[in-house]
């Protein structure tokens, strides 16, 4: 979860009495079985972490024909290699390990990483204050939150108060704060209409940005969904 200054780690629960400190079970390790390679071979340039459904839309053009290196199927977790940057893309469909555990599981990735990027997607109905674009909002524009003193591409402005931003990559962001490790989150937002040229375009901009290569062309077709009177 990032909502402007960061105060706890996500894995971090809050006890309200310390007599019922005793009464608390036994903690048990979580588990889960890595297909492929659960530590990272070489040094990585960008390690990057995708979620939320326009964001691994986008990923499943990147990722077409190429197998992950890493997975964890249980918990809809893989790790892609693309030359010398990584994808980590996460569905949302975890079976057993809460967002902070899988965190942690991938620690390792984390500190291999000489860049690490999360990319998420919010509605842009969703964007507080929606007063400061005069006149029609944009289809789709991005914010950021990063360790970094500066936003690291000028493209891109630091997200303002009071949005609240909770997903996997928030949680990657937040461990990193407390990590002292450099991350940087970025925040598409967008329509909630089929991806098309348009909507996409922020986000296909920021992959490239990010080193990760993408072919791609505007294919005519029906929306998913329309209504007709």
């Amino acid at each position: 979860m990032m909502f402007g200054e960061i105060v706890e780690p996500s894995t971090r629960a809050l006890i309200l009495d310390a007599d019922e400190l005793d009464e608390l079970p036994a903690y048990k390790n979580p588990i889960y079985e890595w297909q492929g390679d659960s530590q990272p071979q070489l040094d990585i340039d960008n390690l990057i972490f995708a979620d939320s459904p326009t964001v691994l839309q986008i990923c499943s053009y990147i990722t077409k024909n190429i197998q992950p290196v890493a997975q964890i199927l249980q918990e809809g977790l893989a790790i892609y290699k693309l030359d010398r940057n990584y994808l980590v893309v996460f569905n949302g469909k975890s079976k057993d390990l809460v967002v902070g555990q899988l965190v942690e599981v991938l620690a390792p990735w984390l500190r291999k990483a000489q860049n690490i990027h999360g990319i998420t997607s919010v509605q842009t109905s969703l964007f507080q204050p929606w007063d400061v674009y005069k006149g029609s909002p944009p289809i789709t524009f991005s914010r950021c939150l990063t360790t970094h003193q500066t936003v690291p591409y000028e493209f891109c402005k630091r997200l303002e108060s009071p949005n609240l931003i909770q997903s996997f990559t928030a949680s990657i962001l937040s461990y990193c704060t407390h990590s002292n490790l450099h991350a940087s989150l970025w925040i598409v937002y967008t329509d909630n209409a089929p991806l098309d040229s348009e909507n996409s375009a922020e986000l296909i901009r920021l992959f490239r940005t990010l080193g990760i290569q993408m072919n791609v062309e505007l294919i005519q077709s029906p929306m998913s969904s329309n209504l007709y009177l």
